[in-house]
């Protein structure tokens, strides 16, 4: 329950008590859901004294999950580790990475590289033949996003993915024995060549110039490139 005490198979915990068993558990997820709900409440607290506007207990969750998915979980690299690189990239730059899929044939990946202000810094999309699932191709669009944000000196990154599979994989660093753990291993090694690299989940509506480049890279067959300009046909909303 979000309110009042809490009840956990059929024993009454106080506030404190409940506290205490949520920070002694080991799994960073348990504290990041209970950050958000602690958060939700609050804010619906908040909306019903100053705005007399009431939330169900679904639009607390709905808000609990947005916060969640919203905020980036750093995996950052200690700071003597990052290579000397050139200054084109300082500043944070975002990866909105993305795939589409052509059942049994093939992938398109697409990654966009923005400075936080919104200034395009360069793309690259490209289609892939193979049989792939739809996470090894959303970690795979990551990676070379990664890989063109380390080839332009970029120093921090956050990288947003919509696949809410692949960003908790990457949160967690998951082993994986398949195509798609090597794949994983490698972006966690790249985090070497930047100062700090976070994953975040993003809707796929706030994802919608990665999912059209990566669209068209599926749909013209094209090979792996790099540019700094979208193609015509992308487009560039988001």
């Amino acid at each position: 329950m979000l309110f009042g005490t809490p009840v956990v198979q059929g024993l009454e915990f106080s506030i404190v008590e409940w506290f205490d068993k949520i920070r002694s558990c080991p799994h960073h997820e348990v504290h990041a859901l209970f950050a958000s709900l602690a958060w939700a409440c609050w804010y619906a607290r908040n909306l019903l004294v100053f705005q007399n506007k009431e939330l169900s207990h679904i639009d607390c969750l709905r808000i609990a999950e947005r916060a969640l998915w919203s905020k980036p979980i750093c995996v950052a690299a200690p700071h003597h580790s990052a290579p000397t690189l050139s200054n084109e990239g300082e500043g944070v730059c975002k990866i909105a990475s993305d795939a589409a899929m052509k059942e049994g044939s093939g992938v398109g990946i697409g990654a966009v590289l923005r400075q936080e202000e919104g200034q395009l810094m360069g793309c690259r999309f490209g289609f892939l033949r193979g049989a792939f699932s739809v996470v090894e191709g959303e970690a795979l669009a990551l990676l070379e996003g990664l890989k063109l944000c380390r080839e332009k000196g970029v120093r921090e990154v956050i990288a947003e993915t919509d696949c809410q599979q692949l960003y908790w994989m990457l949160a967690r660093h998951d082993r994986d024995l398949s195509y798609l753990g090597d794949t994983l291993e490698e972006i966690h090694l790249l985090k070497g060549s930047f100062q700090r690299l976070a994953f975040s989940w993003t809707p796929r509506e706030g994802n919608s110039t990665a999912d059209s480049l990566a669209s068209f890279a599926l749909n013209s067959l094209c090979c792996l490139s790099s540019f700094n300009v979208l193609p015509v046909a992308v487009n560039s909303h988001s």
